[in-house]
């Protein structure tokens, strides 16, 4: 308390506001004192002698006013809620990594079926929905699992998406759809530009250097949306394609 000013003036609080929350602070007191709001009531950060800050909910009102009706004295109380805050950041860091794991696959780190569902669907729901998907099935794969073991295909699955994604760029995003099988969606992506892009990866896939069983490659369906109908028509139109990559001799695109 020796430390506390006789005189508290506007300064000694302002000066030890975060700056990231100073003008929200100013904005709601002088939305208060002008009577925009009932009462002035905000969280902000206010740092302590050591340097660090804690976190503060301030609630006031204003209790005396002149003849004019302007304000003389505002009258509140401020709370503590460090504690509070701290628990909500961890809540939300810990919502994050679920939300991340509900959505990624777990061994190559893409998204996974589940988050392509939702995705087609929001897109599908668009005025105007415009998509191209590519599917495709890495060709053998039973045979690299059978000669070299699961951890070398699992590794095989972890190279080929990072060679896939590195061919996608931002222009698209990759799915892990089931096993060796892998979807590719390229939103407002024309068909021709959707058979390039799986000519790409192809080409990669087949150059991927995998010094753990030597080359492997992978056959493509692709297909654009079409008006009218659903996700799960498109998917067994993209499937249907991909199987007659398979039967045409594998490593090539089909669409």
């Amino acid at each position: 308390m020796d430390e506390v000013p006789e005189e508290v003036g506007f300064d000694f609080f302002t000066s030890k506001l975060h700056k990231d929350d100073y003008d929200n602070v100013m904005d709601n007191m002088r939305d208060h004192l002008k009577g925009k709001r009932e009462s002035y009531e905000v969280e902000y950060r206010i740092r302590t002698k050591d340097g660090s800050y804690k976190w503060y909910y301030d609630r006031g009102k204003v209790t005396k006013t002149d003849d004019n009706d302007k304000p003389l004295l505002l009258s509140g109380i401020v709370f503590d809620v460090s504690k509070n805050k701290e628990i909500e950041n961890e809540l939300k860091i810990a919502n994050s990594q679920l939300h991340d794991l509900l959505i990624h696959d777990d061994l190559t780190k893409v998204y996974n079926r589940r988050y392509l569902y939702s995705k087609l669907e929001n897109i599908i729901n668009e005025q105007k929905p415009h998509f191209s998907i590519i599917l495709f099935d890495i060709d053998n794969f039973k045979l690299v699992n059978d000669k070299h073991g699961h951890v070398v295909g699992d590794n095989v699955l972890v190279e080929i998406t990072k060679t896939c994604l590195k061919a996608i760029g931002e222009e698209g995003l990759l799915f892990r759809w089931g096993g060796e099988e892998f979807i590719v969606l390229l939103p407002d992506s024309i068909l021709n530009k959707a058979i390039s892009m799986a000519e790409k990866i192809r080409i990669n896939i087949a150059k991927c250097p995998l010094e753990s069983c030597g080359q492997v490659t992978a056959s493509f369906g692709v297909s654009s949306f079409k008006e009218g109908e659903n996700i799960n028509s498109i998917i067994k139109r993209v499937d249907s394609l991909m199987f007659k990559a398979k039967e045409s001799g594998r490593n090539c695109v089909k669409f």
